[in-house]
């Protein structure tokens, strides 16, 4: 089973030094700042969306910093029969709520995802979207296959060959539509460009430069987004997409404004009160609360808060297992240190620093090394030797404060 460290303290720390809460305008008059739109939303999408979307809303809880406690996932979404469509959010609903997908009822997810790469013919590097085989030439499922292989990693596929297929689909304009062929949209070029980032592209690689350029000829004097060209009207699905696309290649959702309004200040306009989720549109037919508009509005404003994909938080970082000494004390459950047992839940933190204690930053590797540092407390210098919550301090500062993956620990 992998296990998973996350600092609960470090979203709502990473949120208040990465971006001050702005006062919106919402439309019943009263002024929530992002992160009560965003918690709102949250529960919103747990109290509506729980059945209808399981795993963007599990995957939503993530975004906004909130834990969901006792997941769980239809018996047929975990089988190697389910579609490449369901597999996918899987996976990435999975590492959002702490579990392995390599490991589910005996079954590797992330295998059977793996394995349904074509290698050969005119198809060579889709991702078959079922387990027959079937070819459908979903631009979509292409790039949330290669964001969940590369965030759950740990299997082996072709990433190059993934990444060509998928170039291939872009359009004249620089955008992507849904499937092979159709006209290019604000919400699919999003996932592209988060994909291709995921690969190891940046926005001055020529296909993203094309995409976000695209993206750009979209926004409108609102600071929003239109779903295609034709639109009518900027939406919040856009606005969500287009902002958590941004981020993945270090652009701040924030910095694209038109007439001084920017991504946020429009998506804050489609902030319902009363339901605590996201309009669609403004006005009109579309002008609704729903699922997708509130998943990807969180999405937006977790990106704007934290300046990164939702996608590359969900990403495992290199952690992968437990030196000798450390996978001892594992298998044996726990160590007697100063007369005292200590289980080992209480000890991963300081197994993984000591066991990557050459990659943290200089100043823990420093503290590490000389067990513990000084402290000044009332005035008087105070000695606090190396103990799990230094640990997990070092491993936060390091690999980041979302997220430390530890895989095969026995």
């Amino acid at each position: 089973m992998k296990h998973i460290l996350r600092f609960g303290t470090g979203f709502l720390a990473a949120s208040l030094l990465v971006a001050p809460m702005t006062v919106y305008a919402a439309n019943n008059n009263t002024q929530p700042t992002v992160a009560e739109a965003e918690a709102s939303a949250v529960a919103y999408m747990n109290s509506t969306q729980a059945n209808s979307l399981v795993n963007w809303t599990k995957i939503a809880d993530f975004a906004a910093g909130h834990m969901v406690a006792s997941p769980t996932w239809p018996a047929k979404d975990l089988s190697a029969s389910a579609s490449t469509g369901t597999l996918v959010k899987v996976i990435l609903s999975m590492l959002a709520t702490h579990r392995d997908p390599h490991q589910v009822h005996h079954v590797n997810l992330v295998h059977v995802l793996a394995s349904r790469q074509i290698l050969s013919g005119k198809n060579a590097g889709y991702f078959a979207d079922d387990n027959k085989g079937t070819v459908t030439g979903s631009v979509t499922n292409q790039a949330l296959a290669i964001i969940a292989l590369e965030d759950a990693g740990n299997t082996e596929w072709n990433p190059k060959l993934a990444e060509t297929w998928l170039l291939a689909q872009q359009n004249k304009d620089g955008g992507f539509g849904y499937a092979t062929g159709v006209a290019s949209d604000s919400n699919d070029t999003a996932y592209v460009i988060a994909a291709l980032s995921s690969l190891g592209l940046t926005a001055k690689s020529p296909a993203i430069a094309k995409a976000l350029q695209y993206e750009r000829s979209l926004q409108q004097s609102n600071g929003g987004f239109l779903y295609q060209s034709s639109s009518q009207f900027t939406d919040a699905d856009s606005d969500g997409t287009v902002m958590d696309a941004l981020a993945s290649v270090g652009i701040r959702p924030t910095a694209w404004t038109v007439n001084g309004h920017s991504p946020l200040d429009n998506l804050m306009s489609l902030y319902d009160v009363k339901s605590g989720g996201f309009r669609y549109m403004s006005s009109g037919e579309y002008s609704g609360v729903n699922g997708y508009s509130t998943r990807d509005a969180i999405f937006g404003l977790a990106a704007s808060v934290t300046g990164e994909s939702v996608f590359q938080r969900l990403r495992a970082p290199h952690l992968t297992s437990l030196n000798h000494y450390w996978h001892s004390i594992e298998v044996k459950g726990g160590a007697w240190i100063n007369h005292h047992w200590i289980p080992f839940m209480q000890l991963r933190d300081v197994a993984a620093a000591g066991t990557y204690l050459n990659e943290l930053n200089p100043y823990w590797q420093n503290v590490a090394k000389h067990g513990g540092l000084w402290e000044t407390v009332d005035g008087h210098p105070v000695w606090e030797a190396w103990n799990y919550q230094l640990a997990k301090q070092a491993l936060s500062a390091t690999f980041g404060a979302d997220a430390v993956y530890i895989s095969h620990l026995s």
